[in-house]
């Protein structure tokens, strides 16, 4: 029994000793200091860098140091500089033996995704494609619904041609002509039919099928994917949403957006919202504050787009 106990505590020990040995002295300095005071890592870094001294490693810890910040404070001025220095991080980081802590990475690229989706928000159309294109370049892949910001950058820019070479005469608003009344109406019309894979029509639907067919009676024709619809349009808050406005539903990770559904916003009282849709038991409508809807729907909420611009509508579903 007591030599099972001594190999044991021989393999615990060899296993403390080959974690302790991935880092560096340097580092493991550093390391210590990040989780004690994020200022006084910051200034350590700083004084490494004056030195000329391993460049990657202090640069690595200037964007753990300041991302720390960030969720501390919530100031995008430490995002930003934390963004900077990963940048630099990647220049020094040739030959570097730093030891990468990958999940603050991740959470890092996460919380620029959300700047970024901030600055659509807020129709800074030109600002968010140069963020995204930053991100591709910070982090190796394309920020989440990046088609989308590249369309509607490109759809404001053609607008503003538009604008600038018609006559006032001509100068024709490109808003969709549809009435919300009309959507409704359209909707509340196949209440109750039953769910079928693919379907648009009225003998059967499924959820992006529904929202393409309501759509369809006012004349604007979209894709039948929620993930293809999930690219139209522009974001609007939950707050802000109004009939007719897409929701969709699924589940987010590293790689991005995974749909799962999407429904039609049918009311929005002071926020608090209900759906129409074509889940599996046929068109319904639903809101928060009913148990179906908080229990399964609202956890699996993504976001809410607008279809309010001809140039960000498909004009013709394949």
């Amino acid at each position: 029994m007591k030599s099972v106990i001594y190999i044991v505590c021989l393999l615990l020990l060899s296993c403390f000793t080959a974690v302790a040995q991935t880092l560096s002295k340097e580092q493991a300095k550093l390391e210590k200091l990040l989780v004690k005071s994020p200022d006084r890592c910051i200034r350590k870094s700083n004084r490494l860098i004056e030195k000329g001294k391993g460049m990657a490693l202090p640069y690595y810890y200037l964007t753990c140091s300041n991302y720390k910040k960030y969720t501390q404070l919530g100031k995008t001025t430490y995002l930003t500089t934390s963004l900077r220095s990963y940048g630099k991080y990647q220049k020094y980081n040739k030959n570097s033996n730093v030891v990468v802590n990958q999940e603050i990475i991740n959470d890092l690229s996460t919380a620029y995704e959300v700047r970024i989706t901030e600055i659509l928000e807020k129709k800074k159309y030109s600002k968010a494609r140069k963020e995204a294109d930053k991100f591709s370049k910070l982090f190796g892949s394309n920020v989440n619904n990046y088609d989308q910001i590249v369309a509607t950058k490109e759809a404001k820019q053609t607008a503003a041609k538009k604008k600038k070479s018609s006559t006032p005469k001509k100068n024709v608003s490109n808003t969709v002509s549809v009435n919300e009344s009309k959507l409704i109406t359209d909707a509340q019309s196949v209440l109750g039919t039953r769910y079928k894979y693919g379907g648009e029509t009225s003998s059967g639907l499924d959820c992006s099928g529904f929202t393409k067919y309501v759509y369809q009676k006012s004349g604007v024709n979209i894709p039948h994917s929620a993930k293809s619809q999930s690219k139209l349009g522009v974001l609007v808050s939950k707050e802000d949403c109004k009939t007719g406005d897409l929701i969709f539903f699924g589940s987010r990770s590293n790689s991005g957006y995974h749909f799962q559904h999407v429904g039609m916003i049918y009311a929005n009282d002071n926020g608090k919202i209900k759906i129409i849709h074509c889940p599996n038991s046929g068109v319904r409508i639903e809101g928060e504050g009913e148990p179906s809807y908080d229990m399964y729907w609202n956890k699996r909420f993504l976001f809410i787009k607008r279809l309010n611009n001809n140039n960000l509508l498909t004009t013709k579903s394949k």
